[in-house]
Order: structure tokens, then sequence, then C-alpha cells
């Protein structure tokens, strides 16, 4: 989570914990004593949380000399390769350092005291080793339109590494997340292996084009298509002649207990969707590596 004089942004799980600790990272800001606290919480009647456990945390400042690790872990993540975050505290001074990792090891935190031994994590600790995996999975979007965009706007804040595309040059005004190209069809095959497809474009000769390139992949772990189950007969149809599997054709995109044909009803049910299939893919996955 990152606070600064007047803002924050991201969470570590909201309540009094977080609002706590949002103080104590101001508090740090403005002393301009040391550049790292650990702080330990109980999670219990000192906070008015019924939650149960225990807590380290660890404050750290940002300043210009952290710039250098921040780009580092930047590149990575946009790359989306696992990395390692190490960081040693001495006297109240944090030095943090990236370097690659294996893709193949597993995310988490290691903590080590003085000495070099690892510790618990209600221990006092002096140096972290933080072993990250960035959001690999991708998310394609092909539409800009009323549900393009209410998807788009919850798909930012899903597990994805998302991209937004529409073939209509006057879709770049409307929103700077959207790559405009002539000819949106291409983009499919640029996506990684497993890659998740959406595709409510403002025609259905498009659509077509898009769901055809998607299903030739072979890979996709999602194809969703905006339609009814009339459009995706047709769709299965045309591509059945042309040999194509269309039976992970999901269309109509967000059906369920949500029937409601506004967009941003639409997108909630779609984003439940994705969600519920990554879910099961990656137990899928971690089933077969075990």
């Amino acid at each position: 989570m990152i606070v600064s004089e007047e803002a924050s942004f991201g969470t570590i799980g909201g309540g009094n914990l977080e609002l706590q600790l949002t103080d104590q990272a101001r508090r740090l800001i403005a002393q301009n004593a040391v550049d790292v606290m650990q702080q330990d919480y109980p999670l219990g009647p000192l906070l008015a949380q019924c939650c149960g456990g225990h807590v380290r945390v660890l404050i750290e400042r940002l300043s210009g000399e952290s710039r250098s690790w921040l780009s580092a872990a930047t590149t990575a993540e946009q790359a989306g390769t696992a990395y390692l975050l190490e960081g040693r505290i001495v006297e109240g001074c944090i030095s943090r350092s990236v370097s690659p990792a294996s893709p193949d090891a597993e995310a988490g935190v290691r903590l080590y005291d003085r000495a070099g031994y690892a510790v618990d994590r209600k221990a006092e600790w002096c140096r972290i080793v933080e072993h990250i995996v960035p959001v690999a999975t991708p998310l394609y979007l092909f539409g800009a339109g009323h549900v393009g965009s209410a998807i788009a706007h919850i798909a930012v804040t899903l597990p994805f590494r998302f991209q937004w595309f529409d073939s209509r040059p006057e879709a770049a005004m409307e929103d700077p997340r959207i790559t405009v190209r002539k000819d949106i069809v291409s983009a499919v095959a640029e996506a990684g292996h497993g890659a998740f497809f959406l595709v409510v474009t403002h025609a259905h000769e498009l659509d077509y084009s898009l769901v055809r390139a998607v299903l030739s992949r072979g890979d996709a772990r999602f194809c969703g298509l905006i339609g009814s189950a009339t459009k995706r007969a047709r769709f299965v149809s045309r591509l059945a002649r042309e040999n194509i599997d269309a039976r992970d054709l999901v269309c109509p995109i967000g059906a369920g207990a949500i029937r409601s044909k506004d967009p941003a009803a639409i997108a909630v049910g779609v984003a439940a969707e994705l969600l519920v299939t990554l879910e099961a893919v990656t137990r899928r996955t971690s089933i077969q590596m075990s």
C-alpha cells in the first residue's frame, strides 16, 4: 500500500488496522527521522476488531533514492517476469535491491535476523527477501462501446494484464488506454499463451473474425462474445463449416442470475465470470504441478 501526505493507493484490508497504519505512515513522512519502522498489532480490542491474530508491519519511506529499485521492479512488473526484492535494515534505514528470480519458484517472503538466520513473522528481522510473481495472465478486450467501456472500468482492477482495442479512430479520444488499430484482429496473435479474450465490438462481422482468430489459436482459456443464444448458434454453425471447434465459446457473456441489460450490470457479471474461470485455471495448474 502506498501512502502520501494527502492520498493513498491500494489496501491492506481496510478497517482500523489500515486507518492506524495510514496515520503512522504520514507521521513517518512528517518527522523525517527514520526511514523504516516495524510495528506489531494484535487484531483484537486494541484496534476495535474481532478478527483475531497478529500482524507485523513494515512502514517504509520512499524518496528520490528509491527510484533505482522502483524502476527495476516496474520493468519486471511490466514484463510479467518474476523477481526478487530484497531489503536490508540497518539503524533505521533500509536499502533495497532487485534481481531476477526463477519463474518456477513459489511466490512468498522470507525473513532473516541480524545473524542471517531465518525467523518467523513475529520475530525481529533485519533482512526481507520477497519473491514476487507479477500478474501474468493476459486479458484482451475488443470493443470500446458502452459495454466495452463498462467492462474496462472493472477489468483494470482485476488480476490480469489488461489490453484494450478498438478499430475506430475516435475511440482514442474517449479513453487513452484504448489501442486503436485498423486491423484489431491481428492483435489476437500477439497475446501470450493461455490468454483471456472478450469480444464486444460494434460490428457482428468483426466479432466473428475476432472469435475465429481466438478459437483458431487453440490455447485461449476464455473466449467471451457479447450477444444472444441465437448469435452464438449462428457463429458456431459458421465456425463448424471452417472446421473450428467452438465448444468453448462463451456467449452470452455475464449470463446467470443477473438479467439486466445495463452495461454496468453486464460488466459486473462478466467480471465475476472471468474471476471464476481464472481461479479454476489456477487450481488446475497447481494440481498439475504438484
